[in-house]
């Protein structure tokens, strides 16, 4: 195990850990970032579809 920590660069275990620990926190919080601005831009297009379906069904009760 030393012999491997020594090819990787790190000499102590505490250290390595906490280095990968903070990359794993860093990569979650880009990706969750990621997902939520992905669902608010899908909840405005669904929202902007909706919106336009019932102006189109308002528009022909009217007509009607």
């Amino acid at each position: 195990m030393q012999s491997v920590l020594h090819l990787v660069g790190f000499s102590d275990l505490k250290l390595m850990k906490s280095f990968v620990s903070s990359e794993l926190t860093w990569l979650f919080r880009n990706q969750f970032a990621e997902i939520f601005l992905s669902l608010v831009i899908m909840l405005i297009k669904c929202g902007f579809l909706l919106s336009i379906r019932i102006y189109r069904c308002f528009i022909l009760d009217v007509e009607e």
